[in-house]
């Protein structure tokens, strides 16, 4: 039986600007319950060709030691700053009876202009 989580869905349906709004840390989870244990960064970005629609990609600390920017710096973070990603990989997954979209890449970078 086909499951929703054997699907992937086309990166390319994203649109191809990604506007960083924030940077978080991800973290390991155990018996349910979230650890200290940081295991990447999650990028939330907006999408202009999805109606400003935020969506949050995780960068794993294995492909990618540090985040973009510093996020516990006392200068901001800068928002709306064109960022890529190297493959993207989109999937969905069922939880608390709704289809849900979650994202991961390889690497993140600033988009020059």
């Amino acid at each position: 039986m086909l499951k929703i989580t054997d699907l992937r869905i086309d990166p390319n349906s994203l649109g191809e600007v990604f506007l960083l709004a924030e940077i978080s840390p991800s973290y390991d989870y155990k018996d349910g319950e979230r650890t200290t244990n940081i295991n990447g960064y999650k990028y939330s970005v907006a999408l202009p060709q999805l109606r400003f629609e935020k969506i949050s990609i995780k960068v794993p600390l294995n492909k990618k030691n540090n985040p973009l920017f510093d996020i516990n710096s006392e200068n901001p973070i800068p928002t709306g700053v064109k960022v890529g990603f190297k493959n993207i990989e989109v999937k969905s997954y069922f939880s608390n009876g709704n289809i849900n979209v979650t994202a991961s890449a390889d690497d993140v970078f600033l988009v020059k202009e």
